[in-house]
């Protein structure tokens, strides 16, 4: 009898009269018969076969013997693509890796090349999706198609022109060039650029026209190429194509797609004085408008998507050419600060192997990094202008990560060395109910627990002792727990909605897109001087709130505010006589406005406060009051200094507002408010040489609102917010309230720079020592960027969860599982009214692969958390939750070790347990997408918790979840916007999720014990 032995697994496949191996003989001799007999084979005979490296490597290499015969290279290119988009994910992750390994790619790049020296056919375009499929897959794809000549055949093939690229062709032409270095060497080829211009000319399809100027668009990216295309009159060129096609816009099917890649040319073409001038003497503005006119009715009459959002190019573009306008608080500091502690640094010499120890003030500065400073594992994918976006680029994951060289320096394999280690003895006690078991809560001595010095050494130096067994009212715990928060500034009041409490859920509602916001920002725009001899707005701009001359520091350190109180309720209905203005205030917890000025009678410009000790900026996250309004009065706010180059807002998304009045009325919460709504690069600049480039670009987001009330008090953030004083209170009230059969402890495991205490809960059932370590240990962690508030609120639905319901699922999830959760990573970016950062300037998500105890005792204190919890069990599952601001629904970050940027991650057998959390939540969560979901390791993630937990603790189920702030793409929540229901709902479904995954890996003990 013959058995192949399958490479993967160890598995064999019987074969008892040798017909397997006479049919693999027979393939790698190139018979053609041999290939049809394959497809005839029953799907999972097949499948057992290519699962084995000889039936693989015969498929390939019959591909490669049998490239001129198009019915052969039909029947393989669609059986390989078959047995790959196969089966559940699992399957698919496993024989997508076997055939990168395989290099497969380098196969079809070869049979490629060979065939487009003779007339293509649909075998051909096989192939192509093919490749395209695995390219997905091989992280070499890019150095694959530059060295193999695939690249360069193609480009060679659209100069010469003898046999036009199809459509097809020219999509994988645009793909092999998505590298910035593939796209610069295609730039260089002689003649290249000139003849992809002229062939976007001559297309008759609009669909030709669009892929030439896709790669037109690629390779125009970079800079050199740009100026080259400069001397040769490109934008003038585009200028008359986007004149030829805009009559065609008013048809049924526009060119829609051609137009919107040619206003994304001529933006990188006005990023430069030079490019600038040409642009709009080419009559770029006239062709815009010809261009709305024949759009006004595909947008009005169809509500054509892609209409809409050619509109807001074209718009985007012409107030991009705009004379730039120095921003208006540029050069001035921000008021506030905050004294960094002396920290001890370790210098690796590479000279002599040695250390060097020394001792220096931690600085403000820090290295910027290569990822552009992007708000959490989220945004790998984020390019250089809102145009990526749209033609799918991805990145390659490359760079370094945001941290201060003082901290850490990395070693030649990319290791970080780590300056502090936790004695791991001193956090025994947060794991006491492994030893002393769960005591109900009858049996629990209330006050009992000594006071003894922190971890941290610093501010009160105690630990809490047990809560008491009365419970409070919400708003009673709020009073208390603001009161003793740290913040850096002083506050006025409590925010209203803070006193209100979190139960407040509202329905969902549907996304929202602005169809005209664009055009009325352009037509501003040619008013105040796009052309020359425009005029200026009558209105004479004013600062009407400017917390700069109104903060009140704390001399570079924090403190506690006292009582505070709240009186919106007593300033209903009460105009300031002495004001004809909004009145505006940000002093309150995770308020961050720092200006707002007048431009229009009811318009208003917008600035953020920089987050203290920054080394770049990061501005996304706001929440601030609003007063002194008329009723049914509409108000445009414009928040201008912006920094990300794309956002959810033009995809449906609006801001949140909380109106007192309303809540007077009956009716309280958060809702969804706005129209007009739009995102757009502006025309500031931190250093104004309006004949010289942009050297900080700007980008505003504006929308419009009126409220129902005259004079009422109203609340408007970027998304709902969760501030620590109300996570404090709110978990002082739930473990005051839970039952006896549940036990919870809650802990503070180190104070944070500022001095607020950083709590872990652990949730589990009551029980002897022995019955509590014989169950799972689970990690969940929130908030490491504060302005990710949406985490907050599946943190929230996860603990209320756990602490309020007993139903079946979470009375058996508490019985088989301890809960270790840290709500709240950083609570001093969340007091402060950061997006991003701690009050050390530096990003929490890229320090735990080496945490400084001095600069960053948050993370320091929670990675020792998961490494005592290692020591004693390791965790079935960390997950650490995030807001993602450039997709929809929610999804996993994991780690698979054949998609990593170092190569000794690669393992031959690998277990991918990533993926069952994910298969798990796809058939649990409504609001969860696997497609969304990413399992790549960057090198600019090391430092992110998933990463460096995954590899210095070999946690295989290490995630970063990520939530949309905006909405559902699919699902039964599609084409709604999230809200604080489907929020907590997620929370639900994690807690259900883990009893999963403790079921699963019990049967798995199970079965190998037997």
């Amino acid at each position: 009898m013959y058995r192949i032995a399958s490479a993967e697994d160890g598995r064999s496949i019987d074969d008892p009269d040798g017909s397997n191996d006479e049919l693999l003989n027979r393939l790698e001799a190139g018979d053609p018969t041999a290939v049809a007999e394959l497809a005839g084979m029953a799907r999972r005979e097949r499948s057992a076969l290519l699962d084995t490296a000889a039936g693989l490597h015969a498929t390939t290499l019959a591909m490669e013997v049998l490239a001129n015969d198009d019915a052969t290279i039909d029947a393989l290119a669609n059986l390989l693509l078959g047995y790959m988009q196969e089966g559940k994910t699992s399957v698919r992750t496993r024989r997508s890796r076997r055939l990168v390994q395989s290099d497969l790619l380098s196969s079809l790049q070869r049979v490629l090349i060979q065939r487009l020296s003779r007339p293509l056919s649909s075998a051909t375009d096989a192939l192509i999706d093919l490749f395209v499929v695995t390219g997905n897959k091989d992280p070499k794809t890019q150095f694959k198609v530059r060295v193999g000549g695939l690249m360069h055949t193609l480009c060679q093939q659209l100069i010469d022109n003898r046999s036009p690229l199809t459509e097809r062709l020219l999509q994988l032409l645009a793909r092999c060039i998505r590298s910035p270095r593939n796209a610069q060497l295609a730039g260089r080829i002689r003649d290249f650029t000139k003849a992809v211009m002229q062939r976007a000319s001559d297309a008759r399809h609009a669909d030709v026209m669009a892929r030439h100027l896709e790669i037109l668009y690629l390779v125009a990216k970079n800079k050199k190429t740009r100026s080259g295309l400069l001397t040769t009159g490109v934008p003038a060129k585009l200028v008359a194509l986007m004149e030829r096609i805009a009559p065609m816009l008013r048809d049924v099917d526009p060119p829609a797609e051609s137009t919107l890649l040619i206003v994304g040319l001529l933006k990188l073409f006005a990023n430069s004085r030079k490019g600038k001038e040409e642009v709009l003497s080419a009559g770029m503005v006239s062709a815009c408008e010809k261009c709305l006119d024949a759009l006004e009715t595909a947008v009005d009459k169809r509500g054509d998507k892609m209409a809409t959002q050619l509109q807001d190019a074209l718009c985007s573009l012409c107030v991009r050419c705009v004379p730039a306008e120095k921003f208006p608080l540029a050069g001035q500091p921000f008021p506030l600060s905050f004294t960094l502690p002396r920290t001890r640094t370790r210098t690796i010499s590479k000279s002599n192997g040695g250390e060097r120890v020394g001792e220096k003030r931690a600085t403000t500065s820090y290295a910027r990094a290569a990822d552009g400073g992007r708000s959490s594992d989220e945004d790998q994918e984020e390019a250089d202008d809102e145009f990526a976006e749209e033609l799918g680029e991805e990145s390659g994951g490359s760079g370094t990560s945001d941290m201060d060289d003082d901290v850490r320096e990395l070693k030649g394999d990319g290791i970080r060395v780590q300056s502090d280690m936790p004695v791991l003895s001193k956090y025994s006690k947060f794991f006491v109910e492994l030893e002393e078991g769960a005591p109900s809560k009858d049996k629990r001595k209330y006050g009992s627990v000594p006071k003894k010095k922190s971890i941290v050494g610093n501010a009160n130096g105690s630990i809490p002792a047990a809560l008491p067994p009365h419970p409070i009212s919400y708003s009673q715990a709020i009073l208390n727990q603001v009161q003793h928060t740290r913040s850096i500034q002083r506050w006025a009041k409590i925010a209203y909605p803070e006193m209100v409490g979190p139960d407040r859920e509202l329905p969902l509602q549907p996304l929202v897109f602005s169809t005209n916001a664009m055009r009325l920002v352009a037509s501003k725009a040619a008013r105040n001087g796009l052309e020359r001899g425009g005029s200026k707005d009558s209105f004479k701009s004013r600062i009407v709130y400017s917390l700069d001359s109104m903060v009140e520091g704390r001399e570079g350190g924090a403190e506690a505010n006292g009582k505070l109180t709240n009186d919106d309720r007593a300033r209903l209905g009460k105009m300031d006589a002495r004001c004809d203005h909004l009145l505006f205030e940000s002093r309150f917890e995770s308020g961050n406005l720092r200006a707002a000025i007048q431009t229009d009678k009811t318009h208003y410009e917008l600035i953020l406060q920089p987050e203290v000790n920054q080394a770049r900026d990061h501005f996304q996250w706001f929440y601030f009051e609003i007063s002194n309004c008329e009723a049914n009065a509409e108000y445009t706010f414009e928040i201008v200094n912006c920094l990300k180059t794309s956002s959810m807002f033009v995809h449906g998304m609006q801001p949140v507002a909380f109106s007192v009045g309303e809540a007077a009325a009956g009716r309280p919460g958060w809702v969804r408010v706005g129209h007009s709504i739009c995102y757009y690069r502006n025309q500031y600049v931190i250093d104004a040489d309006v004949a010289g480039h942009r050297k900080d670009r700007f980008f505003s987001l504006r929308f419009t609102f009126a409220l129902r009330h005259k004079a009422d008090v109203c609340y408007l953030a970027y998304h709902f917010p969760y501030t620590n004083s109300m996570l404090r209170a709110t978990l002082e009230c739930w473990t005051a309230r839970c039952v006896s059969s549940i036990y919870v402890r809650n802990d503070e495991i180190g104070l944070s720079l500022a001095g607020n205490a950083l709590t872990l809960l652990s949730i589990t059932a009551t029980g002897t020592a022995k019955e509590v370590a014989e169950r799972d240990t689970v990690v969940f962690t929130a908030r490491v960027h504060p302005g990710e508030s949406n985490a907050s609120w599946i943190m929230h639905g996860l603990l209320e969860y756990l602490l309020a319901c007993d139903d079946a699922i979470v009375r058996e999830a508490r019985e088989r599982i301890v809960f270790k959760c840290i709500p709240m990573l950083n609570p001093d970016g969340v007091v402060a009214g950061n997006h991003r950062c701690s009050l050390a300037g530096h990003d929490l998500n890229r320090v735990w692969d080496s945490p400084n105890r001095s600069l960053h005792p948050e993370i320091f204190h929670a990675k020792a958390i998961v490494q005592a919890a290692c020591e004693t069990c390791s965790p079935l599952l960390f997950l650490d939750l995030h807001g993602h601001s450039r997709r929809s629904n929610c999804f996993l970050y994991g780690n698979n070790p054949d998609q990593s940027w170092r190569p000794s991650d690669v393992v031959s057998s690998p277990t991918l347990e990533f993926v069952d959390t994910a298969e798990i939540l796809e058939g649990i969560a409504p609001a969860f997408s696997s497609r969304n979901c990413r399992w790549s390791v960057a090198h600019s993630k090391e430092g992110s918790a998933r990463v460096a937990l995954w590899r210095q603790l070999g946690l295989q189920r290490a995630y970063t979840m990520e939530c949309s702030y905006a909405g559902f793409e699919s699902g039964p929540y599609k084409g709604y916007q999230v809200g604080i229901s489907e929020l907590k709902e997620i929370g639900r479904n994690l807690v259900q999720t883990a009893l999963t995954l403790c079921k699963k890996d019990e049967d798995t003990r199970s079965r190998v014990v037997e």
